[in-house]
């Protein structure tokens, strides 16, 4: 009996001092594929999170039927449940993951499915197509940059900027991808901002914009990354290794012109893959309407409450006097505060919003989520992706990098029998 173990750093590190006899660990994808081929043990725990984990899972399980495979999942669905019986997977909780193995370990070692194993070159060839899908998808995750504004404070804006930074930044390593994502905060400066908590990051680091000022030509990369925070240094999660952060100036006097920004954003666009900016409600600050104006994305965020949904409005109407390109802008419904969020349309509020289009799912309300940021770790989105605010926020960032891995795992059934197919008919 030996074990496989994928996925983060923390189910990798509890099932190696948990005392089984565990050959391999591979925190992303490539390598653990890597190690499925070239080992012969028998289990294989998948932790990555949520929809990655699926993916993962049940591709393997499809073509390594002489495993046994155990999925981390917390909360299961009944469509989960029953593509996980169709191909022997079992599920296991992220909590209870050693505990549920160790038990499944005493039961019979059959086939759990009886299913007949695949050719050899069947299986090279399913293989060789999920990669090549991969590479594909992940053309598209290249140089972007998205604003994220709301006319109104607190109604979530801040903890979805810092969710898809996170979320982007965190797959992407778990890829094996060399990919960067910056978080760039375009408010002024105050004397409470939730950003820091969103990112771990302790607000007494000694960089903010105002240095950027000083900045001549084109900097290098030695000279961008000094004037930056990187959040996985700081914050000890080493997924996050590749995520960055510009403070806001530290002097609360201080201000930040409009051409300081276009300035900052044109050199991170030159480095970074992914540029994320946190906006204030206020347009009349400069900074914060030229990165409005030069996104090719604006994220809306909106609630349903009423008031918002008319600040919302004025800002549609004003955009052309404010020169902001109306095609960038898309509509993501938050819910912070409404435990039904699930029931509402987010075509509802692209209407009353002149027929912007919505992106991503509604966010609903998370009951755990301010426990989760007060709580010592990783960020929320990556301490709980299963829960409504993290696989809300997976959704989220998959709808905005374009990527088929977060949306619907479920397209990948019925993937070999398409293969046996196209073989068949050679």
């Amino acid at each position: 009996m030996a074990y496989l173990v994928f996925g983060d750093r923390e189910i990798t590190d509890r099932f190696l001092k948990s005392g089984l006899p565990v050959v391999g660990v591979a925190h992303d994808t490539t390598t653990a594929l890597s190690a499925l081929k070239s080992s012969t043990a028998e289990d294989v725990v998948v932790g990555f999170p949520a929809y990655e984990g699926e993916e993962f899972a049940f591709h393997a399980a499809e073509l390594y039927r002489d495993r046994r495979f155990y999925l981390v999942c917390d909360r299961p669905t009944a469509d989960l449940w029953a593509r996980a019986a169709a191909l022997g997977v079992r599920l296991i909780g992220r909590r209870t993951a050693v505990e549920d193995v160790k038990r499944a370990s005493s039961s019979p070692r059959g086939s759990l499915t009886g299913r007949e194993n695949i050719d050899p070159e069947v299986m090279r060839d399913a293989d060789a197509e999920y990669q090549a899908a991969k590479a594909v998808a992940l053309r598209t995750l290249k140089h972007q940059r998205v604003a994220v504004y709301c006319p109104s404070g607190g109604k979530g804006k801040t903890a979805i900027t810092c969710g898809l930074a996170t979320v982007a930044a965190s797959w992407t390593k778990r890829k094996g991808l060399n990919y960067k994502v910056c978080v760039v905060e375009g408010s002024p400066p105050t004397q409470q901002q939730s950003v820091w908590d969103w990112l771990r990051v302790p607000e007494s680091v000694p960089v903010d914009i105002t240095a950027w000022e000083r900045v001549e030509g084109l900097p290098g990369w030695d000279t961008v990354e000094r004037l930056l925070v990187n959040v996985g240094s700081i914050s000890r999660v080493p997924d996050l290794t590749e995520l960055y952060f510009l403070p806001p100036p530290r002097n609360l006097a201080a201000t930040v012109s409009g051409e300081t920004m276009l300035r900052v954003l044109g050199i991170l666009d030159q480095y970074f893959d992914l540029v994320v900016v946190d906006l204030p409600p206020d347009l009349r600050y400069n900074a914060a309407l030229v990165a409005v104006q030069t996104s090719p994305l604006v994220l809306l965020v909106v609630t349903p409450e009423k008031p918002v949904v008319k600040q919302c409005q004025n800002i549609v109407s004003q955009a052309p006097k404010l020169q902001i390109n109306l095609s960038a802008l898309r509509v993501v419904l938050n819910c912070p505060h409404s435990p039904a969020a699930v029931t509402l349309d987010p075509r509802k509020y692209s209407e009353a919003l002149g027929g912007i289009p919505s992106i991503g799912p509604v966010i609903p309300h998370d009951p755990e989520l301010v426990a989760l940021l007060n709580r010592e770790g990783p960020p929320p989105v990556l301490a709980k992706p299963d829960g409504p605010f993290g696989r809300a926020l997976w959704q989220l960032t998959g709808a905005v990098l374009g990527h088929e891995i977060f949306r619907q795992v479920e397209r990948r059934r019925g993937f070999l029998p398409r293969l046996f197919g196209r073989r068949l008919a050679r």
